[in-house]
């Protein structure tokens, strides 16, 4: 078992060092904060049209000393176009509820992180018909 995990391991290794994407923004300056945005807006949507919208965000938001000062609408003006404002709006959440602070250089706290989002996700999903319910929406109209 252990030596098929290490053939296995080797050859996605192998892999990505051929034909990965080696160019994507978040790829570059790697930090669990870059990644973390990265994945979030990558759920449900194309790369190609994640590569503008990470850029831009991580121009105006580069720490999360930085993102920690925005407001929500300052989030979602930053996230509009990019569609399924729920992530957006999470971002905030985390920022809102000092989670952001439990982040250091583990992916392990990168989990902790997507794991009670997803509790909050799950929560609010059980609330729908009550303000913020509807999918995608803002504040913004």
């Amino acid at each position: 078992m252990k030596q098929d995990f290490k053939k296995i391991s080797s050859q996605v290794v192998d892999w990505y060092l051929k034909d990965g994407r080696h160019n994507l923004p978040w790829r570059k300056k790697v930090t669990p904060y870059r990644i973390w945005i990265s994945e979030i807006m990558l759920q449900q949507t194309q790369v190609k049209t994640v590569i503008p919208y990470f850029n831009a965000f991580i121009k105006k938001y580069p720490t999360l000393q930085k993102l920690s000062l925005a407001t929500e609408d300052e989030i979602l003006a930053s996230w509009s176009g990019l569609g399924f404002y729920r992530r957006a709006k999470n971002i905030f959440a985390a920022k809102n509820e000092k989670m952001l602070g439990i982040f250091d250089n583990s992916q392990l706290e990168i989990i902790k992180i997507h794991k009670a989002l997803s509790l909050r996700k799950k929560k609010h999903k059980g609330k729908k018909g009550k303000k913020g319910g509807k999918r995608g929406g803002s504040k913004r109209g």
